[in-house]
């Protein structure tokens, strides 16, 4: 696993609030987000939403089908705004 290069403490903070991003092709806040997320050195997983079956999943999951969508922990973050993102992270 890419994790298991970490350090200790990120180690344990990244398993205990996993970073989910959901992302979309040619999408700019989508970029941003995981340039944001790259640069500060958090490990996330990403899903990117291509298919009618991804939109319905994560309209369940957030309620909406705005991209990016992302998941820190139990936190759910819709958009992209460097300022709330930073603050969760």
């Amino acid at each position: 696993s890419s994790e298991a290069s970490l350090p200790l403490e990120l180690r344990q903070v990244a398993s205990r609030y996993p970073v989910t991003i959901y992302t979309g092709a040619d999408c700019a806040p989508c970029a941003g987000l995981r340039n944001l997320l790259v640069s500060r050195g958090v490990p996330f997983s990403e899903r990117t939403v291509t298919s009618n079956e991804d939109i319905e999943a994560l309209q369940r999951l957030s309620g909406s089908n705005t991209l990016p969508f992302g998941t820190i922990g139990g936190q759910q973050l819709s958009g992209f705004a460097d300022v709330e993102w930073t603050r969760y992270l």
